[in-house]
């Protein structure tokens, strides 16, 4: 961000206190100036990550400069909740006055709250376990056919996890993430144990739901075992890592 060449006229999201606030460039320079942005305040522009206002070099020198004794019009403390973009609805910068910006602030309190109210996790663990059985049969049936599992296996799993618990559970919460995470290593074990199910029952000429059903504790942690190698940390971790990171909404914009 230190080498990005800020525009005049973009706009910067503001967190002060457990508020966020939207302005441009001049606003923020007059805040500065009159001590309501101090210089630990983290601000954002678009989709970058929350960054200390000192650390922008067009406000770096203004910290410096501003009026020692100005008044802190609003009080100044880093939240430890990770809050995402929002964009005002109607486009329009919010007031330097701190009294009609809060009263600005209420569309996005509000927007985040209608949001989590449409969030349904029991929607999103059925959503989970349902896309991780069927990734699990194609995931073994594609196994036993050419005895090998590609790292691409996992990035698919958990994609296919991950969508399936954003597209029915809408939510923003990291509890999905969870979610996703979780059903995406159950697609990718299942996966390999009914693989394994699959070789044997071709093999030996028996029944696959028969060598299913008789599957145990140790059975199961011994095929595991056994079919587990160095590749395989990898197709696990990129299943997890997809199956968390799509599996809630990062962007209170989107539709």
């Amino acid at each position: 961000m230190s080498n990005e060449k800020i525009n005049e006229n973009e706009l910067w999201q503001v967190m002060i206190g457990e508020e966020i606030y939207q302005a441009d460039n001049e606003t923020l320079k007059q805040w500065i100036n009159e001590g309501r942005l101090l210089a630990d305040d983290k601000i954002k522009k678009g989709n970058l990550n929350w960054i200390e206002a000192k650390r922008v070099p067009t406000f770096r020198n203004l910290f410096s400069s501003a009026l020692p004794n100005a008044t802190n019009a609003i009080t100044s403390s880093t939240s430890q909740k990770d809050l995402q973009d929002y964009e005002n609805p109607n486009n329009q910068l919010f007031s330097s006055d701190p009294t009609k910006t809060n009263q600005n602030q209420q569309p996005l309190t509000g927007y985040i709250s209608e949001i989590r109210a449409n969030q349904d996790l029991n929607m999103g663990i059925a959503a989970g376990i349902t896309s991780a059985v069927i990734g699990a049969v194609i995931w073994a049936v594609f196994t036993a056919i050419t005895e090998y599992q590609f790292v691409l296996m996992g990035i698919l799993a958990g994609l296919f996890v991950g969508f399936s618990v954003r597209k029915f559970g809408k939510g923003i919460d990291t509890s999905f993430g969870v979610v996703g995470a979780i059903c995406s290593l159950f697609c990718c074990l299942s996966g390999t144990i009914l693989a394994s199910c699959i070789m044997v029952a071709y093999q030996t000429g028996s029944s696959l739901l028969k060598i299913v059903f008789n599957l145990n504790f140790n059975l199961i942690m011994l095929i595991l075992k056994e079919g587990f190698g160095p590749i395989d940390i990898l197709i696990y971790g990129f299943a997890i890592y997809e199956g968390y990171k799509i599996s809630f909404r990062s962007d209170y914009d989107e539709n």
